[in-house]
């Protein structure tokens, strides 16, 4: 399950353990909170995940004032163990709701579906169901398949991920395609351009790219991915790749849900603390951005990212991307058969954080003074 993480007013993210409710769990949320009361994104202990898009074009007889989503998703997550039970918690929850939404939830029994909802009611569609999920996975952004028509945002966003998972037809989809080909994606479905477009331009050339309506954009400030586990597998070996900040100036770094709910220190922070890596993201996007006022930061200079030299961003940080990817992938295969994991996830988490705050600073300073 994957997410992309759009909100203007909020970049700051990071991820938290959470252990207050029925099951702990690992969660998306933003960051410079005392105490978080929303999530964003998440998955709990019994391999049960949960994500959101809000939705511009479901309509009922109330208005929307405050969107109380992540406070559900939040609930959702501490006490759901699967779709089944995701939908009873839904059908069941006060009502008016209180958000517009498309609820996106997996678990480790193999089920996954969204769920779009308003103040009183919701329609579910089913990624098993080959009638609406004729190709095996669900897509959604910023409106519903059930709402009017034209109204909400994201529909060439949403043509770009079903061309995107097009070129992949009869392909296996594996994590890292997600995390590369998806997460790091920058191109629009509706003007043609993309990123590859700029590889031949010199680095010193700023070609400036209109990147509103593509996968990362200028409120994008995190991505995730959650692979789950098969129906039989150990839930505990569910994992989130998560990039948190601009995903093309940060790094996917892989979680796994420990007892002792430790967490590498570069994605995380106690109470208002914010991330290392969010931080340093977030100061390498600004190198890419136009600028800030009115509408200037609607484009990136996709040279900065990537240009016939290999010094963009993007270029300096993939070797670290592979080699944070490799590690992680390869852990996983040694944990899944073996009972006692948290002594080598924490012995992972130790050596992710030297590497990235030793590697990621070589890279900040290149661009930063």
């Amino acid at each position: 399950m994957w997410k992309h993480f759009d909100n203007e007013n909020q970049l700051n993210k990071k991820v938290i353990f959470l252990s207050e409710g029925k099951y702990s769990a690992m969660a998306v949320v933003n960051a410079g909170y005392e105490k978080n009361t929303t999530i964003w994104m998440g998955y709990n202990s019994t391999g049960f995940g949960i994500m959101s898009t809000d939705s511009g074009n479901l309509h009922d007889s109330l208005r929307v004032e405050i969107n109380k989503s992540g406070i559900f998703m939040k609930e959702a997550l501490l006490n759901c163990a699967s779709v089944e039970e995701f939908e009873s918690f839904l059908k069941n929850y006060p009502k008016p709701h209180s958000f517009r939404v498309n609820f996106g939830v997996v678990d480790a029994r193999g089920n996954g579906a969204y769920f779009e909802t308003n103040n009183f009611t919701y329609i579910r569609y089913d990624v098993n169901d080959s009638k609406v999920a004729p190709c095996g996975y669900l897509i959604r952004t910023n409106y519903s398949l059930s709402g009017l028509f034209g109204k909400g945002h994201g529909y060439i966003r949403y043509r770009t991920v079903e061309r995107i998972l097009e070129r992949e037809k009869g392909k296996k989809l594996s994590i890292d395609f997600f995390l590369d080909s998806i997460c790091l994606s920058l191109e629009n479905s509706l003007s043609e351009q993309k990123l590859q477009d700029f590889g031949n331009a010199r680095e010193h050339e700023k070609h400036y790219m209109y990147f509103q309506d593509c996968i990362n954009r200028y409120s994008t400030g995190a991505a995730a991915v959650i692979q789950g586990v098969r129906d039989g597998e150990d839930p505990r070996m569910t994992t989130m790749w998560t990039f948190v900040g601009f995903p093309l100036t940060s790094v996917a770094i892989p979680v796994w849900l420990s007892v002792s709910g430790e967490l590498p220190s570069i994605v995380s922070g106690s109470g208002a603390k914010k991330s290392f890596i969010c931080n340093f993201s977030l100061q390498l996007k600004k190198i890419l951005v136009a600028a800030t006022y009115g509408d200037m930061r609607y484009y990136i200079n996709a040279t900065g990212l990537k240009n016939i030299k290999g010094t963009g961003i993007l270029q300096r940080l993939n070797p670290i991307r592979k080699e944070v990817f490799q590690r992680g992938v390869e852990l996983k295969e040694k944990l899944e058969n073996e009972k006692e994991k948290d002594g080598k996830i924490s012995m992972y988490y130790v050596w992710l954080d030297a590497y990235l705050k030793r590697e990621l600073q070589r890279i900040k300073e290149l661009y930063v003074e």
